[in-house]
């Protein structure tokens, strides 16, 4: 994990099972990195993590608001298209309030 993002989604099989995070990740003990996999430390509420990409940006927000992972992962017809957080969508509307 690292560069741009600080969050990806996890899948098992081609479906997407969670959301896992660099401080996700570090809740693991050195020793245990070789063993661990992703899903072992994602989170995996997916009812709380998923977003439809047609949402409007208000709800985006207030969902986010709430949520303790700061993202949201994108979904049209069944497939995670992206991942949206806080940041995103505080420059969309700053953006689109200039």
């Amino acid at each position: 994990l690292g560069g741009r993002h600080s969050r990806y989604p996890v899948e098992i099989d081609g479906a997407v099972v969670g959301i896992v995070s660099l401080s996700d990740a570090k809740k693991v003990p050195r020793d245990e990195w070789p063993v661990t996999r992703a899903v072992d430390v994602a989170d995996r509420d997916l009812g709380r993590l998923v977003v439809d990409s047609r949402a409007p940006v208000e709800s985006i927000l207030q969902r986010l608001s709430g949520e303790s992972t700061g993202a949201l992962l994108v979904v049209d017809e069944g497939r995670v298209v992206g991942i949206v957080t806080r940041a995103d969508v505080v420059s969309r509307v700053r953006r689109a309030s200039i």
